[in-house]
């Protein structure tokens, strides 16, 4: 039994009254006439104190009444029935198992599905439970109907037999959008769950990617349970590509290519060897502190031509051990600039934008320069791969459908705009003023994990405090993301989204009048993260992938040959190529062509560290509900079931029929007895 307003218990005090009057009632004098006292001798009068109980009944009748009255303000229920509520139907389970290249450690995988049907076998009959893996794609290994179809024990027998292989990244925030998207199709009413939750099985690196998490409402009924997989090891090098964007001598036709080797923070390993997987003999030695990384050329081959396959070994996990090349094509890079295009005027953003954009190995950049009072006849937004604005344009609509195509396009807002044209662009009645700067501002809080700004992760190369930016602009009324911002307030980068395509937006200007950008060496690896951000990209990115990654799908090609020289026809019509999810050197084939491109891990995936203990709390917050929350929820469940039960109705019934027996049996104690009426009559 449980009571929706306990308070009104307090009510049964009341019943002393009761008590209290009958213990102090004096007992009425019956009066009897008699004709004469003479003959009846007088006696002195004696006083006896009487403080004892009578008409116990009437008291109990009483008391009884005063209980039911405060009882039944109380408005009690059955506490069972909460219970019910609370944990109705069943419970509604979907498991997400790690199986991108961090969990390839030896052990790992088994540890994950140990981990898996000993959480499993707590279910009870009639649960409903799905189990998924997940890397650069979440796929299923039983869903939730299969589950229902089959009994629980044959489906921890399937689940036993789990061993699937581990390659791609962590995309856990893409996982976990997906898979409560899932949950809420499977059971429309969530109601008549007591229980649901995405249970996360993953090593818990600190390379998982989040990002699709972060711009998602989360349903509040589906909670999130972490069950982490410790890592075996910190003894974990990696080795990475890096873009090559020039070098002193450019007469050298085949370079080698430049590579990074990263050595996990806590490892206790420093020494290791690189060598080209065909002539392992000439491995050289690198010796890389914990914690730090080294960039350096690539061996040098006795033909001179570089191989398509380099090995480091030395550390006790080998997954990102292994980094396949293709060769670089050269490519030519369009970049529409508006803007005043005197490249001899070293007060002007272009004087700057020209000297970082040199003609390298890898590309050649073509830029056409526009003011932004000019008409933009003649242009072809298809040839454009990259656009550049530092003065607002007169008209936005030809950088409008750039972007919507999937164009990125950098904004520089400078001293003077109006916002006319990011508002125009954007959608958005965003505002644009000075911002009051007193000496100069400093840029930080940047969002490194931002694929815009990894590769500013290091430490070493992540720090822009010593840049001065005299003079800012303050943007309000946008949604935009904040991807850096000036003294922890005002934005300083933002990223909007439009169709497909990112409008990248600086709100201070890089010429020496507003900041010290470009004179820092910052700017020039931060112009080239803007070009492999954009989707036409560098040519190091026609040929070199990430694990998961969509490849464009040159013309001519009909066949791809995988990794393993397996040939596949592709279907007429297709676009890009999507079965990346393994490390590799590949092959378009067509009619008179052979274009090889490479497929490795991402750099997140070798970041075998713990995920920040910020993080894992936002992740196991999920879904669940402040303590506020809950008890709204527990007593708006108790008033649902007390207006259910109305059980105060029998109550006040009770409280009714005790009045009306005490009326009753008070009113006939209360008549004057047989013998003191006929006495009176005798009188």
């Amino acid at each position: 039994m449980g009571l929706l307003f306990p308070l009104y218990l307090l009510g049964f005090a009341a019943i002393a009254a009761p008590i209290v009057l009958h213990l102090t009632r004096r007992t009425p004098r019956e009066r009897v006439s008699f004709s004469s006292l003479m003959f009846l001798r007088e006696a002195p009068l004696r006083l006896k104190r009487r403080s004892r109980l009578e008409q116990l009944l009437l008291l109990a009748l009483r008391c009884l009444a005063l209980l039911l009255l405060a009882l039944a303000f109380a408005r009690p229920l059955w506490k069972s029935a909460v219970t019910d509520v609370a944990g109705a139907g069943t419970r509604q389970a979907l498991y997400l198992v790690d199986t991108s290249a961090s969990m390839g450690a030896p052990g790992q995988i088994d540890r994950a599905r140990e981990v898996l049907l000993a959480d499993l076998r707590d279910l009870k009959p009639g649960d409903w439970a799905a189990a998924y893996q997940f890397s650069d794609r979440s796929r299923a290994i039983i869903d939730f109907d299969e589950w229902n179809q089959v009994q629980h024990a044959a489906a921890i027998r399937r689940l036993e037999k789990f061993t699937p292989p581990t390659g791609g990244g962590s995309h856990l925030g893409e996982a976990l959008v997906k898979a409560a998207h899932h949950v809420e199709d499977q059971s429309r009413d969530h109601a008549s769950f007591g229980i649901q939750e995405i249970v996360v099985i993953s090593d818990l690196q600190e390379g998982l990617l989040l990002d699709e998490l972060y711009a998602f409402e989360w349903p509040k009924h589906i909670q999130v349970r972490l069950l982490p997989i410790e890592p075996a090891t910190a003894n974990n090098a990696s080795l990475q590509w890096v873009q090559d964007v020039g070098g002193d001598d450019l007469s050298e036709e085949t370079p080698a290519p430049w590579i990074r080797i990263r050595n996990q923070a806590g490892a206790d390993q420093t020494l290791f060897q690189l060598a080209w997987s065909d002539t392992p003999e000439q491995a050289i030695s690198i010796e890389v502190p914990a914690g730090q990384s080294k960039v350096l050329e690539a061996p040098r081959t006795l033909t001179g031509i570089p191989g398509k396959e380099l090995v480091l070994s030395g550390d006790a996990l080998d997954y990102d051990n292994r980094l396949f090349l293709a060769p670089v094509i050269e490519k030519q890079i369009n970049i529409l600039f508006i803007g005043a295009g005197d490249e001899k005027d070293a007060d002007r953003p272009y004087y700057f934008l020209r000297r970082a954009l040199l003609d390298t190995r890898v590309f050649t950049p073509v830029i056409t320069i526009r003011r932004g009072t000019e008409a933009m006849n003649g242009i072809d937004p298809t040839a454009i791969d990259f656009c550049v604005i530092t003065e607002p344009p007169a008209d936005p609509s030809l950088i409008q459908h750039f972007l919507e195509t999937g164009g990125t396009v950098l904004y520089m807002v400078s001293a003077g705009d109006s916002g006319e044209a990011l508002r125009s662009l954007t959608g958005e009645a965003l505002t644009i003023r000075e911002a009051p700067v007193k000496e100069f501002a400093l840029m930080g809080h940047l969002d490194l994990k931002h694929p815009l700004l990894q590769a500013f992760s290091d430490p070493q190369f992540g720090d822009f405090s010593n840049i001065h930016f005299w003079h800012h602009r303050i943007l309000e009324g946008t949604s935009a993301r904040v991807l850096a911002r000036f003294d922890g307030r005002h934005p300083a980068l933002l990223e909007a989204t439009i169709g497909t395509g990112h409008l990248v937006i600086l709100s201070a200007g890089w010429e020496p009048a507003d900041s010290q950008l470009s004179l820092s060496s910052r700017f020039v690896p931060l112009l080239y993260s803007l070009l492999e951000y954009a989707q036409s990209g560098l040519s190091g990115h026609v040929n070199m992938f990430a694990t998961g990654s969509e490849v464009p799908i040159p013309e001519g090609i009909t066949r791809v040959q995988g990794r393993e020289g397996d040939l596949y026809t592709l279907p007429e019509g297709l676009r890009k190529f999507t079965d990346t999810q393994e490390a590799g050197l590949y092959h378009f084939l067509g009619p008179g062509l052979s274009l090889p491109f490479a497929v490795n891990l991402p750099p997140n995936e070798s970041r075998i560290g713990v995920l920040p203990q910020k993080e894992r709390l936002q992740l196991a917050n999920l879904g669940q509900l402040s303590d506020s929350q809950e008890a709204h929820g527990t007593a708006a469940a108790k008033q649902d079931v007390e207006s259910q039960q109305k059980l105060w109705r029998w109550l006040i019934v009770g409280l009714w029929a005790a009045l009306l027996l005490e009326t009753g049996i008070a009113g006939r104690s209360g008549r004057p007895t047989g013998n003191a009426q006929t006495a009176e009559s005798t009188a």
